[in-house]
């Protein structure tokens, strides 16, 4: 059997987090995330305010264990630190899109980095979006919206 990803929208239950075997199975891909980042209290508040949009989260507190659980995990998002610990986050994303599956895994690179020609590297590699934390946590739901756009924020920020 093998597996391809529905692109369709999100309207009666259907999802592009959807897996569908070639026999037309649904195979549920519930929403998770694989926070990285080293400072506890953003990585509870990034956790905290992740789970808010109905998205399963897992947190890291450097890059090695990040990248042992979007292995164990597979998720549809991970949220990374550029200056992650052990494996920083433009290596981490390297990595997972080296080895990820089929649909690519949204990647938010959340970053007290000003942008420069390394990010911009990782930035082409695909679904990688770059939000500096001088933005906050709610331009980090916003870019949740965009790339998974079958999640629902339920808590406001503004």
């Amino acid at each position: 059997m093998s597996l391809s990803c529905s692109t369709e929208p999100w309207h009666a239950g259907l999802d592009r987090g959807r897996w569908i075997s070639d026999d037309g199975v649904r195979l549920a891909r519930p929403p998770s995330a694989v926070i990285v980042e080293g400072d506890r209290e953003l990585r509870a508040l990034l956790t905290l305010v992740v789970a808010t949009t109905g998205v399963r989260t897992h947190a890291a507190v450097d890059g090695i264990h990040g990248l042992q659980l979007f292995r164990q995990v597979m998720p549809t998002l991970v949220v990374s630190d550029v200056a992650a610990a052990s494996l920083d986050g433009l290596a981490l994303c390297r990595r997972i899109r080296h080895e990820e599956p089929w649909p690519p895994t949204a990647i938010i690179l959340f970053t007290a980095r000003d942008r420069d020609p390394d990010i911009d590297a990782v930035l082409a590699l695909g679904q990688v979006t770059y939000v500096a934390k001088r933005e906050g946590v709610g331009a980090v739901i916003a870019a949740i919206s965009r790339l998974l756009p079958q999640v629902r924020p339920s808590l406001d920020l503004d």
